[in-house]
């Protein structure tokens, strides 16, 4: 009887680690509509900012020491996953120099826990694997 109960519990084990695997958060769009602002990197002039505003559209704009970016793009979303296709334009501060893009893919899960939001990204361009996390809603 124990060998059924052990193989009972390794299999439910298993369901819940598959099931905490999911990638959808439940987040609905309006859950995360704002302007959204990030703790500066050491170095970095100032904080990641997010802005998430209706369509759905996102704009995302960072610094990497003295170096600007900032992304725009368009796309859907649905319960915490954004995806879509988005420009850029980078401003190089030594030397000073610029370059931009456009038509690369990303996909970004969001995720809200204690009012902070945590922004994952992957794809294409400068957004690929970039991470952006304890945002608080601005005044904007």
């Amino acid at each position: 009887m124990s060998k059924r109960i052990s193989i009972t519990l390794f299999a439910t084990l298993i369901l819940l680690l598959f099931a905490s695997c999911d990638q959808n958060t439940g987040l609905s769009y309006d859950d995360i509509l704002g302007e959204w602002d990030f703790p500066a990197g050491i170095g970095d002039q100032d904080g990641p900012h997010i802005s998430v505003m209706t369509g759905p559209l996102l704009d995302i704009s960072w610094y990497d020491g003295n170096d600007s970016y900032f992304c725009y793009g368009d796309g859907n979303y649905l319960e915490g996953i954004f995806t879509g296709t988005y420009g850029y334009n980078i401003s190089y501060a030594d030397p000073v120099s610029s370059t931009s893009g456009s038509d690369q893919t990303i996909t970004v899960i969001f995720s809200l826990t204690n009012n902070k939001l945590k922004a994952v990204c992957s794809g294409q361009g400068p957004l690929n694997g970039k991470t952006f996390d304890l945002g608080t809603l601005s005044d904007y």
